[in-house]
């Protein structure tokens, strides 16, 4: 498996774990709101479950995981947005939109996810500031734009960090894979002359022993004279 099947199998797998418990809590509230009476609320999130139902199929057969990604950070964006401007949860629907920068960058990187993330900043401020059906404390309004501010930072730094060493290792690793590649071509069959010795590389060009070692390997070579090249050279000099 590649590199890159191995990053998005985890994002893969990461987006659907965050969808299917997503599901479950946000049906929680459907039938909360359908039981104090707020049929066009429960509705809404009825309609949610299931477009983000469609989405964890999608994720398991799509190859377009990227356009997944953005789907479903649109989707659920969409619905925080909505909670946000409606006042849900008496006003504290405000607590869901700090999950979103975490999975933001970790699912389309630092460049796209702090667009993402910027553009929930500027829209949660204007629905905040703006009593369009719920009017905001101007002291909870400051409190959630310091913190969230903080936790987008903070999730722009680990994503940052996981990217920065992922690379590493990743080089790390084919850095390996070319040492054993190389300890590998001197396991195989190697031409060698039976009188000069020299070695025929795949080019087809002649070289001394010495130097084909020398550039498949990080031996380097010290000559000596054995004893019996030895005997061999006396017996000649005599």
């Amino acid at each position: 498996m590649r590199d890159l099947d191995v990053d998005e199998s985890r994002k893969r797998t990461f987006l659907a774990f965050c969808i299917s418990l997503f599901i479950p809590i946000v049906c929680c509230f459907a039938i909360y709101d359908f039981m104090n009476g707020r049929i066009l609320e429960g509705l809404f999130i009825l309609l949610l479950v299931a477009v983000l139902f469609g989405v964890l199929f999608a994720i398991k057969n799509s190859k377009h995981l990227t356009a997944m990604y953005r789907l479903s950070a649109f989707i659920v964006f969409s619905y925080l947005c909505y909670e946000l401007a409606a006042g849900g949860a008496e006003g504290h629907a405000f607590l869901w939109f700090y999950f979103f920068p975490i999975a933001a960058f970790y699912l389309v990187g630092k460049k796209e996810g702090g667009v993402w993330v910027l553009i929930s900043l500027i829209l949660s401020t204007v629905f905040l500031l703006t009593p369009i059906v719920y009017e905001y404390k101007i002291g909870i309004v400051i409190r959630f734009l310091v913190t969230y501010s903080m936790v987008s930072i903070l999730a722009f730094g680990l994503e940052y960090s996981r990217s920065l060493y992922y690379q590493k290792l990743m080089l790390e690793k084919k850095s390996l894979e070319n040492a054993l590649n190389e300890i590998k071509t001197l396991k195989g069959i190697i031409p060698i002359c039976s009188y000069c010795k020299k070695i025929r590389d795949d080019e087809g060009v002649w070289n001394k022993l010495e130097a084909y070692v020398h550039s498949h390997s990080e031996a380097e070579f010290s000559h000596g004279v054995c004893p019996e090249c030895y005997k061999k050279q006396m017996e000649e000099l005599d």
